[in-house]
């Protein structure tokens, strides 16, 4: 039976955030799975074209059986969407821009406007969310939050806690978790 093949894409302005990076050495760990990485290189706006580019290459030419989407990956979902075919998407959402849309802590013109921008793609929001075949959260409150906020059934969440740090054990038990997602899309 051939190896399940899974695209991890990464576009963040730090890709080497602990969190992006831990989810990539995880899933690139599980050797049973064929994985093809997709990081950024510019840490401007121009990686969102990078990366773009990067997705249609990936399903063109390595044809993924699924995708794991890490770290504020927000902006790609709806792209990762359209490009994956219907394959499934595991989402790591980590912040939940729809209970950040309605916080109004910070008087910058900046937070003011992208809040907005939150709060009216909230209908897009969830519509892409309910794409995702899983999504990960970082603690079980951020699940629910998620869940109760855009409508998703909650066995689509999986809460992976990563220490600061790419630590092994961390490394590890994010292996084990998404072995264990993608293993339920082949049974």
């Amino acid at each position: 039976m051939p190896r399940l093949k899974v695209a991890i894409v990464s576009c963040y302005k730090n890709p080497d955030y602990a969190r992006t990076k831990t989810l990539r050495v995880g899933m690139e760990s599980i050797s049973e799975f064929n994985t093809k990485t997709l990081v950024n290189v510019h840490k401007s706006w121009l990686r969102y074209p990078e990366i773009l580019i990067g997705i249609y290459k990936l399903h063109k030419n390595f044809r993924p059986d699924a995708y794991l989407l890490t770290f504020r990956g927000q902006e790609l979902l709806p792209f990762l969407i359209l490009f994956s075919g219907g394959k499934p998407i595991i989402f790591d959402e980590f912040i939940v821009p729809l209970a950040w849309a309605n916080e109004n802590e910070s008087p910058s013109l900046r937070s003011k406007f992208m809040r907005s921008v939150a709060r009216y793609s909230t209908f897009f929001y969830r519509q892409w969310l309910a794409s995702c075949k899983f999504i990960i959260a970082d603690t079980q409150e951020h699940a629910e939050a998620s869940a109760r906020l855009s409508g998703v059934n909650s066995r689509s969440y999986r809460v992976i806690f990563m220490d600061e740090e790419e630590s092994s054990s961390s490394v590890a038990a994010v292996s084990r978790e998404l072995k264990s997602m993608l293993s339920e899309l082949v049974s």
